[in-house]
């Protein structure tokens, strides 16, 4: 599924809603992690190595636009 953002890869899709869980879980909630990992995969219906990917993007998509 491509998202809004036309992602011509699938690779580089990620789903709004678990970009959205992962921004949640890093800047509202702070949790670390671990913790992370496990509510993006909760509440976005992801693996692990999908929820991983969603916070290191939301991570450093928040330090590049400092």
């Amino acid at each position: 599924m491509l998202t809004e953002n036309n992602f011509s890869t699938k690779e580089n899709a990620m789903s709004e809603k678990t970009l959205n869980a992962a921004n949640t879980a890093i800047f509202h909630l702070q949790l670390n992690t671990d913790d992370a990992i496990r509510f993006v995969t909760r509440h976005a219906g992801v693996d692990a190595k999908v929820a991983g990917s969603a916070i290191k993007e939301v991570v450093i998509g928040y330090k590049n636009r400092k």
